[in-house]
Order: structure tokens, then sequence, then C-alpha cells
């Protein structure tokens, strides 16, 4: 298989500045992504983000918008944001402007390395489809060994056969070796992590939420 390409391709990826028409998203790799959907946000309550001492944490979260949106629409959620620099410190400008950055914390990290443990949720975020099985199983691995009891782990990304077209599933191959998966792929991929699909949400007309947890939960 192709290597994925380097950090300054996808970086600088044209492609990636146009494909995400619903979330204005520019991906990052190495352990980054900088997608987010649109302001209004989608629907992760309080059932995925509970006020909890344990925050919620976007893995490659980028600028931070999600993240900032979940935070402002429940007053009572703590956040922490993981992407690499210089796009960790950009984000700490989008908590300010969203009013939530006391309730926030911003690590400067790959999603590749050890997370931040004990989180209530990691929300991956436009991060799995830009990666193969190799490296998606890498990323979803950091998330379980970190995952406190009871903790979700949240992907929101196009759904193959659902909420992905054919020209964004080549793309994503050609481009990155990874690709836009169906429902029974995330499936089969989480579950060698001990993880069981809860439910499938349609979040736009180009975006799902997959959330899952721990099987033993």
């Amino acid at each position: 298989m192709t290597a994925p390409p380097s950090t300054a391709s996808r970086t600088n990826s044209t492609w990636h500045r146009w494909r995400c028409t619903c979330c204005s998203a520019t991906s990052k790799p190495s352990g980054s992504s900088r997608a987010h959907l649109p302001a209004t946000g989608p629907p992760i309550t309080a059932r995925h983000c509970a006020p909890t001492p344990t925050p919620t944490t976007a893995v490659g979260g980028g600028h931070g918008t999600l993240l900032a949106t979940i935070l402002a629409a429940h007053p009572r959620v703590r956040g922490h944001l993981i992407d690499l620099e210089p796009t960790a410190t950009e984000a700490v400008g989008t908590f300010v402007a969203h009013r939530v950055r006391d309730r926030v914390r911003v690590s400067a990290q790959s999603f590749f390395d050890p997370l931040p443990a004990g989180a209530q949720a990691y929300l991956l975020c436009d991060i799995l489809h830009d990666w193969d099985d190799e490296h998606a199983h890498r990323i979803l691995a950091r998330c379980v060994e970190a995952l406190g009891p009871g903790g979700r782990v949240l992907v929101v990304e196009p759904v193959g056969g659902r909420r992905a077209n054919t020209e964004f599933d080549l793309a994503m191959l050609v481009i990155f070796a990874g690709r836009e998966r169906r429902v029974e792929e995330f499936r089969a991929l989480a579950a060698a992590h001990g993880l069981v699909l809860d439910a499938v949400v349609d979040l736009t007309d180009q975006r799902c939420l997959l959330e899952f947890r721990a099987a033993d939960t």
C-alpha cells in the first residue's frame, strides 16, 4: 500500500480545504486534524459529555470550534483539546472568543502518543478517515487505553453508504491512503479494541456521529 503523504502535503492539501462543505476543515497529519462542524454544533449532548470532574477530550481537535461549541451549549461540561503546534496554541483564541477558556485545557501533542487518561469522552472529528486501518487502530488504541470508567469514544465523519459519496472515498484513498468506512467496518475496527457501537446518528448531509463504549460497561 502506498504510504500516507507527508505532513506538509496533508497540511497544504487543496482538497482538504475544499472537501468539507459542511465543516470548513483542513486536515493535518502525524497526530493532528483541524476539522470542525458548523457553529450550530452536532447533537452531542450531556449524555455524551456529562458534567463530571473528567473532561470531554477532543483528540486532534484542531482550532477548537467543535469543542468550544459543545462547551458553550453545556456550561457544566469541561474540555481538553489535543493537537500539534501551532494549532494547539491557535485553539486558545477560539476558546477565548467563545468565553469557555476557563473550562478547557489545551495540550500540544500527537494522538499517536499516550493520551491524557480518564476522560468522559474522546472525540475524533474527521480523524480516522485520514488513515489506513493500521494507523486507525493505533489511534483507537490510544483512546481506549486512556478511557475512563463508563467513558465513550465519539467518532464524527462521513460514513460510507450513508453520509459519504464515491468522490470523497476515492479522494481519501488516493491522497491519504484512508477511506470513508461503512458502519460495519467501523464496528469491526472498534471491536478489535473492545469497543461496542451503541448508536449512529446523522448530523448533516455529510457527517454521522458514531458512539462507542467499552464492551465491559
